[in-house]
C-alpha cells in the first residue's frame, strides 16, 4: 500500500528543537498513523458531517507543538490567515481548488493567532487532486474556493520557533 506524505512531512518537522515549545509531556504522543488508521479517520469525518455543513475536520496526529487533522471538505468554505504557523495540505482524494494570497473578504478575528473572512479578493486559485501537495506559509490567507464532489485533505500546522 502506498505511504502517506504527512507522517515523513511530520518527521521532518520534528527534527527541529521544541524546547522553544515546552509542553508537559505526554504519555505517549501519536506521531504515526497507518493506512488503516487514516481510513478510519476519514471515515470519522464522513460520518461526523452534518447537513449543512461545509467540512468536518478530525485529528489525526498530534504531538504539541505539532498536530495534522483529516479534512473531509464537502463545500466551499471561508478565508483564514495563521498568523503563526505554516499550514502543509496534501490531497488523499478527491479536487478542488485553494486559493492563497490576496485580503480576506469581511475579515474577524477568530482566535488570539487567526483571522477568519468570508473570502478572498485578488487571491491565486490552484487546482488540485489527488496527491498534490501545497504549503501556505505562515501569515498567507487561504481558503478552499471550490470542491469538486468530495476533498479530502490532511493538513498539518507548523508553528514558527517563536510563536506562544
Amino acid at each position: 500500500m502506498r505511504r502517506h506524505v504527512l507522517p515523513a512531512i511530520a518527521a521532518i518537522a520534528l527534527a527541529a528543537p521544541l524546547a522553544a515549545h515546552a509542553q508537559a509531556p505526554s504519555p505517549k504522543p501519536v506521531v504515526f498513523a497507518s493506512t488503516a488508521d487514516v481510513k478510519a479517520v476519514i471515515a470519522k469525518a464522513k460520518a461526523a458531517l452534518k447537513p449543512g455543513d461545509v467540512m468536518s475536520i478530525q485529528r489525526l496526529l498530534v504531538l504539541p507543538p505539532y498536530s495534522a487533522n483529516i479534512e473531509y471538505r464537502v463545500a466551499a468554505g471561508g478565508a483564514a490567515i495563521h498568523e503563526t504557523e505554516a499550514e502543509f495540505f496534501y490531497v488523499v482524494d478527491g479536487s478542488g481548488v485553494i486559493e492563497t494570497g490576496g485580503t480576506v473578504v469581511d475579515s474577524k478575528r477568530s482566535n488570539p493567532h487567526n483571522i477568519a473572512g468570508s473570502a478572498l479578493s485578488g487571491a491565486t486559485a490552484q487546482k488540485v487532486t489527488k496527491g498534490d501537495f501545497l504549503v501556505v506559509p505562515e501569515g498567507v490567507p487561504h481558503r478552499v474556493s471550490q470542491v469538486d464532489g468530495v476533498l479530502i485533505l490532511e493538513s498539518l500546522h507548523v508553528p514558527r520557533g517563536d510563536a506562544k
